[in-house]
């Protein structure tokens, strides 16, 4: 093809020219209403304001958060001071625990050696004439 446009043959021009015409007719067949641009740049807008109304709001959602977290801390700093007495607590009943179980040991004894008495006892009881 020659470099000067007006070395082109008028016959080959006008064919060009028929195609873009072709090809002009064809875009505008193409339905818009999925490429239309207004409609594309109105839809970029509308997402770009609910990106902005998300991001005004996000101060105010950090905020709230930092409120509930603080919150939750001091809830849980007064939670381990409760826990740190019922700890203290927990350690006097172990060793209230461990008396009684001492206690229990000896009360045990004693308690055997009560039933040797009384069976003793029964006995004697029992050879006494009348009785």
């Amino acid at each position: 093809m020659p470099s000067n446009p007006f070395l082109v043959p008028p016959r080959l021009l006008g064919r060009a020219l028929d195609d873009l015409h072709a090809l002009a007719e064809a875009a505008r067949a193409l339905p818009l209403a999925e490429s239309d641009p207004s409609r594309i740049v109105r839809e970029a807008i509308d997402d770009l304001d609910a990106v902005a109304d998300a991001a005004r709001r996000l101060s105010e959602v950090e905020r709230s958060l930092a409120e509930r977290v603080d919150s939750v801390e001091t809830r849980v700093g007064e939670l381990l001071t409760a826990l740190a007495g019922v700890e203290a607590r927990l350690g006097s009943v172990e060793a209230n625990v461990v008396s009684l179980a001492e206690s229990a040991g000896r009360l045990g004894d004693r308690a055997r050696a009560l039933e040797g008495a009384a069976d003793r006892l029964t006995a004697m009881i029992d050879r006494i004439p009348g009785v």
